[in-house]
């Protein structure tokens, strides 16, 4: 696995050195990386990515010594959230007594496009 090449992918090298809380106020993908395979894969072939012993020991660890987050108990899984197209969102003041699950960020952006004059459409 490497990071893709600049040139013909949307990776943007400054967001390499980039505080993850930063990168958050973007709304687009600019993080890629490209598998690299190490010999000729046939049509159908199943590939399978190894991370190296470091990563599996770390793995383990971390599986080892897991405990939930507090509020873990209240997680909702986004595809939940994603799959009700039929609840609107709620407001700040519904929030307050209704608040959304710990776990989700709610965001909505905003696009205008402007005509040949430079007014909103």
């Amino acid at each position: 696995i490497v990071w893709a090449d600049p040139a013909t992918s949307n990776l943007q090298l400054e967001w390499l050195n980039m505080d993850v809380d930063a990168l958050e106020a973007f709304n687009y993908a600019g993080l890629a990386f490209d598998y690299i395979a190490i010999k000729d894969i046939q049509e159908g072939e199943e590939v399978f990515i190894d991370y190296g012993k470091e990563w599996e020991e770390a793995w383990d660890n971390h599986i080892k010594n897991w405990t939930p987050v507090n509020g873990a108990e209240s997680y909702v899984a986004a595809h939940t959230m994603n799959g009700d197209m039929t609840t609107p969102l709620r407001t700040i003041e519904e929030q307050e007594t209704d608040p959304y699950p710990s776990n989700m960020q709610i965001k909505c952006y905003d696009v205008f496009r402007k005509g040949k004059l430079g007014k909103t459409l």
